[in-house]
């Protein structure tokens, strides 16, 4: 099986027909980026900042929204990175039986009790990414998100979680026969469940990191000698688990927006680079601080890469597409 599957952004083959036309597939498009003070004599430095980008990837994600280690397995021989986010997951805000059997294994009829369908896991969600094959150059690289089939040091905490919720509740139900032989059922089941659901990346598809020449870009005028730093995504929202996340973290847009908006900012700050105004490309983006940055949704897959943005991510970023 390998330690890593990798989830692409196209086709979708989660689940099962009927599960993805009751929860349809939602295509998703971001761009965040920010203009940086030309480089002048410092044009060396910019460049190196841009060849190292995948190494550096740990320094400038903030813990408060989402951390980066440098993954200690590969992927097809390449670079992994650990996301550990900060996010309130809540596996069982739908019951169980909605998902069985196509999503997880569990025997027909099972459910959730009430008790539990508020419950949330901790604070965190694990997501890896590896470096997709031939994407990386001298202006950066381009990340494939990816399934794992280990376990990490969250999902034990998970289900440390989960057994504490279970002893709990086994205590309030001392009296209670049924339960107390169905207590080590449901605490498997529980914890299985919400192990699987982080094992599986929150978004999937792919995400470039460039810093390179305004004018590469395109859009600027001519003779611009300002670098701009940008990460833009192609990705898919799909899967009742992550719809049922979904209910207690918010939309997917919001959810990934302060993560990469801070992103942008923490990697200006690390490098010492000035921030410059720069109004975006078209009507259509929005600003933040000094960061424009556009996010859109599509029905399909299709509609997503044929779009004018589609179509210039194709061009401007290696590899974000499959």
């Amino acid at each position: 099986m390998g330690n890593f599957v990798a989830l692409p952004v196209f086709p979708d083959t989660t689940g099962t027909e009927a599960t993805r036309a009751a929860f349809p597939t939602v295509y998703h498009l971001n761009r965040f980026r920010i203009c940086v003070a030309p480089p002048g004599k410092q044009l060396h430095r910019y460049q190196t900042i841009a060849a190292h980008l995948a190494n550096d990837m740990p320094k400038y994600m903030n813990a408060h929204t989402a951390a980066v280690q440098a993954g200690a397995i590969t992927w097809n021989g390449q670079k992994t990175l650990r996301f550990r986010g900060v996010a309130k997951l809540r596996p069982f805000s739908v019951p169980i039986w909605l998902v069985e059997p196509a999503l997880f294994p569990l025997p027909i009829g099972v459910k959730v009790p009430e008790f539990l369908r508020d419950w949330a896991i901790p604070d965190i969600h694990t997501d890896w990414v590896g470096v997709q094959p031939g994407s990386q150059t001298e202006t950066g690289f381009t990340a494939q998100t990816l399934k794992r089939n280990f376990h990490d040091s969250s999902d034990y905490i998970i289900k440390a979680a989960a057994l504490a919720l279970f002893i709990e509740a086994a205590q309030l139900n001392w009296y209670n026969p049924l339960f107390i032989r169905e207590e080590y059922k449901w605490e498997e089941i529980a914890s299985a469940y919400a192990i699987w659901v982080n094992q599986h990346h929150f978004l999937a598809g792919r995400r470039s990191f460039r810093f390179l020449p305004a004018k590469t870009l395109g859009g600027y005028p001519d003779g611009d000698e300002r670098w701009v730093f940008e990460t833009a995504a192609m990705e898919r929202f799909s899967l009742l688990p992550y719809v049922a996340s979904q209910l207690a973290m918010g939309k997917a847009e919001d959810i990934v927006r302060p993560v990469w908006l801070e992103m942008v900012q923490q990697f200006c700050k690390q490098n010492n680079l000035t921030p410059i105004d720069d109004k975006g490309p078209s009507t259509s983006w929005s600003r933040s601080d000094k960061i424009s940055y556009i996010q859109h949704r599509f029905p399909s897959y299709t509609t997503m890469v044929n779009s004018a943005e589609g179509q210039s991510l194709a061009k401007q970023h290696l590899k974000i597409h499959p």
